[in-house]
């Protein structure tokens, strides 16, 4: 059965183990820390949360770097960022898609018309 021992002790047991593992959060007021809600926990247990705040002994226990956690910043770079596709159209020149066009021109005006008083 659970019972307010059970609960009790589980959660008593749990705050041991975030404070073995996650020492840096206990550091602020306990009255803050009793305010704390899931997504408080759960950002404040982050990998990156932790390698940016927690205590030399905090990262020490992280598991190594994955694919989704690993340090992105680049020398001057972002390579997961794509460019973007500019096409530049002169006044001689076709638009590249003429009917997309022509129906957000007939949409526009149709929006001008619409709002008129």
């Amino acid at each position: 059965d659970i019972d307010e021992a059970f609960v009790q002790s589980s959660f008593e047991i749990a705050t041991e183990y975030l404070k073995s593992c996650f020492s840096y959060i206990f550091k602020a007021p306990k009255s803050m820390i009793n305010s704390y809600r899931i997504g408080t926990w759960s950002h404040k247990i982050g990998y990156c949360e932790v390698r940016k705040h927690g205590t030399a002994e905090d990262i020490a226990r992280l598991p190594p770097p994955t694919a989704r956690n690993k340090n992105k910043s680049c020398e001057g770079s972002n390579p997961g960022k794509r460019g973007r596709d500019v096409t530049w159209h002169h006044a001689d020149e076709a638009p590249a898609n003429p009917e997309k066009q022509r129906r957000t021109q007939e949409a526009t005006k149709a929006d001008i018309v619409w709002h008129l008083p």
